[in-house]
């Protein structure tokens, strides 16, 4: 099946200067693959599989969109937007360059990391969720386990002949046998992890982007297994608050 593909110039898009090489460095939640200088990701979008591949062409910065079936205008819509505020592409870097003015250190780490922002996942769960496996390990022990999870439990789907995974939904992590989340190796985190999922409904989340900080962190403490630190991680990383 050839697939429908839509390219987007992100030029337009992007406050100041990016790195697209800064994909490969820092600390992220959701990593993006690199394959031929090339970088790329599963979404998915009304409840199917799009593969998201970040590139430079000609100097400019493209995102393009491909699936097995055609994208409405407002899927598209919806997954430029997505893409742009994970990259954190319309951050304005200015006050960190003027406060890196009065701090060595901070000012060698942009020096080294030019254009560097702070990476988010596409969608609320999948930051908690990342932010709960993320802890007491390394950030390659984070990845592989994110990496066995979405191998497990989520959605698959070849396109343009590659496999592409895109993050499970919470109510797939929920009703995935316990036999079946135990090969994603998460150890003492899967109970905990199913826990929450079935706390994350979508009224939920929606009401998370609308409450302050302080109340989110509250409010995150509800479902059992997110404590101080997934709280303060998620409204950081996800909310940029």
């Amino acid at each position: 099946m050839d697939p429908h593909r839509v390219e987007i110039n992100l030029e337009g898009y992007v406050e100041g200067e990016f790195n697209l090489d800064s994909l490969r460095m820092g600390y992220r939640y959701s990593p993006w693959e690199e394959r031929n200088g090339e970088f790329h990701q599963g979404i998915l979008c009304n409840d199917r599989v799009v593969r998201a591949v970040l590139k430079r062409q000609k100097g400019k910065l493209w995102l393009c969109l491909e699936s097995n079936s055609a994208l409405s205008s407002e899927e598209t819509e919806w997954l430029r937007e997505r893409v742009i505020y994970c990259l954190g592409l319309k951050d304005d870097l200015s006050p960190l360059y003027e406060l890196a003015k009065g701090d060595g250190n901070l000012k060698k780490t942009l020096v080294a990391l030019p254009g560097y922002r702070l990476k988010s996942a596409p969608t609320l769960y999948e930051t908690i969720i990342s932010a709960m496996l993320s802890q007491n390990c390394s950030v390659q022990a984070l990845f592989s386990m994110r990496k066995r999870l979405i191998k497990t439990v989520g959605r698959r789907e070849r396109i343009n002949n590659v496999i592409i995974y895109a993050f499970p939904l919470p109510e797939e992590i929920q009703s995935a046998p316990k036999e079946t989340l135990m090969k994603a190796r998460l150890y003492y985190r899967t109970k905990f992890i199913r826990g929450v999922a079935s706390g994350l409904s979508s009224g939920f989340l929606r009401q998370l982007e609308l409450i302050s900080p302080e109340e989110g962190i509250k409010a995150l403490g509800s479902p059992k297994g997110i404590g101080d630190y997934t709280a303060s991680v998620f409204t950081a990383l996800e909310l940029t608050r």
